[in-house]
């Protein structure tokens, strides 16, 4: 009974994390074997129905690569993907979440239909911030050791394997992302730090631009 209720008050903070940016819940019991449930009582008031939300807080799920979704659950649940959206948000839900609830969750948000890309710019700064971002995201900048982020995340920014999506995410999350991945925040994304490094305030804003288009 005290792990029980230990556990539905992990549930209970991280939920009502995401009340205090507009959202609210209540913790609920989860049960075994339903995923879509399970995504119901537990991610849906962060992460939107079948894991597609317009927050710029909070990533869509919808469509995401399966082996990227189950490595940051367990991230989450082990603490070592640490930056403080993770902190606040996810360590007290995927602590109170059973191990066996972990594929479960990211067989389910895999398979989802993705969300459709967000509109294109219409403005002609924000036309010329989508080509630049397109050409970065293409070709890179090798001469300040910009590296093209289509070698790993594919062409069309779908993913493949434990390389996320980021087609159609919300560019204002991703624009945070590449923040933490700039101030090494994240352990999980040793390699990305490298990457995001040489970023420039604009090449972010560019990409994230770009990307969520798509």
């Amino acid at each position: 009974m005290g792990a029980f209720l230990m556990k539905k008050h992990f549930l209970s903070l991280g939920l009502m994390a995401c009340s205090w940016f507009g959202f609210t819940a209540a913790a609920q019991s989860v049960p075994g074997p339903d995923a879509p449930a399970l995504a119901r009582q537990v991610c849906v008031t962060c992460h939107g129905p079948g894991g597609r939300t317009d927050s710029g807080q909070f990533p869509s799920l919808a469509g995401q690569s399966e082996a990227y979704l189950l490595a940051q659950l367990k991230a989450y649940r082990d603490h070592s993907r640490a930056n403080l959206n993770a902190q606040r948000f996810m360590w007290g839900v995927a602590s109170w979440l059973e191990e066996a609830d972990l594929p479960k969750l990211a067989a389910y948000y895999a398979a989802q239909p993705p969300a459709p890309a967000r509109a294109t710019p219409r403005s002609a700064d924000q036309q010329a911030a989508y080509e630049r971002g397109q050409t970065l995201y293409r070709a890179g900048e090798p001469a300040r050791g910009v590296l093209a982020c289509a070698a790993c995340h594919g062409a069309q920014a779908q993913g493949l394997g434990a390389i996320p999506r980021l087609a159609g995410q919300n560019a204002r999350y991703l624009a945070q992302q590449l923040g933490v991945f700039k101030g090494h925040d994240r352990a999980d994304g040793a390699a990305m730090g490298g990457e995001a490094g040489p970023l420039t305030p604009e090449q972010v804003h560019d990409l994230a631009l770009y990307l969520q288009a798509q």
